[in-house]
């Protein structure tokens, strides 16, 4: 069975396979109601030490989700945390369905033979025509690392804490990096 935030952190900072293993991490579960969401982002707002990330593994798809939520969202970025989000894992262009801020780093999800993944979208990986999502990262095949008889995990939401690893060890050398200096730090690594 897969425990989709527990996953999601150990991909993050595990000691034994995570992408920054020296990383402080916690485990905000949102569940699945949005006003949960709301809350969730609010305590990272109260309690989040800079260098702060926020990794969100999860996708807004209908309109009525974005307003507030992209607000929150705004407000953090503002206040010198990185935010990492997933797309939808669905064949759609999101340029029109996810939050929008031009410091926001969008993940999709590529391959299908992690750990060396090909060089197209996976096929249910979302991509925006206005260059939205940010970085591609693998999201196929990935190891369970909860379940040790070689089970395997898909989906964008475990692309992400990829991407937010790395962006944990940037920051870990560069503190100081606003959200928009890392972004473009990892752009060009």
């Amino acid at each position: 069975k897969v425990v989709h935030g527990w996953q999601v952190g150990n991909l993050i900072g595990s000691k034994c396979m995570g992408m920054a293993p020296n990383a402080r991490y916690y485990f905000v579960d949102a569940g699945p109601e949005l006003v949960n969401y709301y809350a969730a982002v609010n305590w990272v707002i109260d309690n989040a030490k800079k260098p702060g990330i926020l990794n969100l593994s999860v996708a807004f798809d209908t309109d009525s989700d974005r307003p507030c939520f992209s607000q929150q969202i705004a407000s953090l970025i503002k206040s010198g945390i990185h935010v990492v989000q997933s797309t939808l894992n669905t064949s759609v262009d999101v340029s029109d369905h996810q939050l929008v801020h031009k410091d926001l780093i969008m993940v999709g999800g590529v391959g299908d033979s992690y750990p060396d993944p090909k060089d197209t979208l996976r096929a249910k990986s979302a991509y925006a025509r206005n260059k939205m999502v940010t970085l591609y990262a693998p999201s196929e095949k990935l190891p369970n690392l909860g379940v040790h008889d070689g089970a395997r995990i898909n989906g964008n939401s475990f692309a992400t804490p990829l991407v937010t690893g790395m962006l944990a060890l940037l920051l870990d050398e560069k503190p100081w990096l606003s959200p928009r200096e890392a972004k473009a730090g990892l752009l060009k690594s």
